[in-house]
């Protein structure tokens, strides 16, 4: 189910269709973003048409530090034909929903054009990205792709 995955420690990238899995367990190490890129580059010269990444950030998750986040900030550009961005920044709580607001917002300003949002939990997100994909994913399958990828993560 899952293709092209790369799993370093505390974090994972990996495919299932259409859909760019990231997963950053414990940070965004400057490797992790490399093939996060990389990957996102592939699935733009796949035949698919449409496309798009899921990035999954649990609660008390490191933010990435400057150079990992230069490094993504071209991601939604090599997404070319992307239909979404869902950032499932999980967790309850007030500092959870605050740091999903802020994330909106910076989200809002940025100038990518492929539509994004933020969400409480994967299923929100997948729920979310299923009517982009138009038949080429349910919300179920990328549900349980993404938990099927973050059980490959090594324990820390």
């Amino acid at each position: 189910m899952i293709e092209g995955e790369t799993i370093g420690e505390g974090w994972a990238v990996g495919r299932v269709g259409p859909v760019l899995l990231q997963i950053w367990r414990d940070g965004t190490p400057i490797e992790g973003a490399q093939a996060a890129v990389a990957a996102a580059k592939e699935l733009a010269f796949s035949d698919l048409p449409r496309i798009a990444t899921l990035i999954v950030v649990p609660q008390g998750s490191k933010l990435p530090e400057s150079d990992a986040r230069a490094v993504l900030s071209g991601l939604p550009t090599e997404l070319g034909r992307g239909v979404g961005v869902a950032l499932a920044f999980e967790g309850s709580g007030f500092r959870a929903a605050a740091v999903r607001a802020v994330l909106s917002g910076i989200m809002l300003l940025s100038r990518h054009r492929v539509p994004h949002d933020v969400f409480p939990s994967v299923e929100r997100a997948a729920g979310w990205l299923q009517p982009k994909l138009v038949g080429a994913l349910d919300a179920r399958t990328l549900a349980s792709a993404t938990r099927e990828l973050r059980a490959r993560i090594p324990a820390a």
